[in-house]
Formats: C-alpha cells, sequence, structure tokens
C-alpha cells in the first residue's frame, strides 16, 4: 500500500516497524497541524499587507483630494486673469483701430500719388512760381 503524501512530497511506504493506522494518523495530524500553521502565518501576512496598502491608498485619496482643491483654485484664478486680459484685449484692439484710422486718414491726406522725383519737380515749379511772383510784386512796388 502506497500512499502519496501531498505536503511532503515523498512516496510513504509502510515499513514492517510501521504501526500502521495509528502512525497514518500521526502523520496526518502533523501535516494538519503544518498546514494550519503556514495558512495563519499566510493570513496574518496577508492581513497586514492589506492594511499596509488601505493606509497608502488612504494617504494617497487625501494627497489627491488637496491637490484637486488647490488645482481647482489655480484654476479659478487662472479664468479670472482670463477674463481680464480679454477685457483689456477688446479695450487695445479698441484702441488700434482707431489710431488705425487716424493713420489711414493721414495717408490719404499726405499721399497724392506722385513719385518723390514728381513731388521735387512740383515743388521746384512752386518755388520759381513764388519767386517770379515776388519779383512781379517788387517792381511793381508794392
Amino acid at each position: 500500500m502506497n500512499l502519496y503524501l501531498q505536503n511532503q512530497k515523498t512516496l510513504y511506504t509502510p515499513t514492517a516497524e510501521a504501526g500502521g493506522v495509528m502512525d497514518i494518523m500521526s502523520v496526518i495530524e502533523q501535516d494538519f497541524a503544518r498546514v494550519v500553521a503556514e495558512t495563519t502565518e499566510a493570513e496574518s501576512q496577508q492581513a497586514a499587507d492589506y492594511k499596509k496598502l488601505m493606509n497608502s491608498s488612504e494617504v494617497t485619496v487625501e494627497v489627491k483630494k488637496t491637490e484637486k482643491a488647490h488645482n481647482s483654485k489655480l484654476l479659478g484664478q487662472a479664468k479670472k486673469d482670463n477674463e481680464a486680459v480679454t477685457g483689456q484685449l477688446g479695450e487695445m484692439k479698441e484702441i488700434l483701430t482707431a489710431a488705425q484710422e487716424q493713420y489711414d486718414g493721414f495717408v490719404k491726406q499726405c499721399d497724392t500719388g506722385l513719385t518723390f522725383e514728381e513731388r521735387m519737380e512740383a515743388r521746384k515749379a512752386e518755388i520759381q512760381s513764388l519767386k517770379e511772383a515776388l519779383t512781379v510784386l517788387e517792381n511793381s512796388g508794392v
């Protein structure tokens, strides 16, 4: 009669000195006590690991809550700043539009459509006609 003892990983072979059923019961009792001890130790270790995990999870949750509250405050401030800057941008656009319109008016007044050379010729002609008028006035005795 061969009996394989699972936890000892050995093949049990009864010998002539074996006491029979009582020895088998003794081995079973020892195996049961060892399994109970191992299971109890494993459960204790797992309970300790679980407690560590829960504690670290609670800390992590509190940190995340604090970060969320802080980020919410930052977001609120950023929105307020954005509104203020958007208002200033609108005002600056109005000022820019007014300045651009004024500039365009000046350009229309100053731009005659003549090139630099043509304006220089026109000035020379105007100066010449003023000189002629001055000469006429001086000769007329006025």
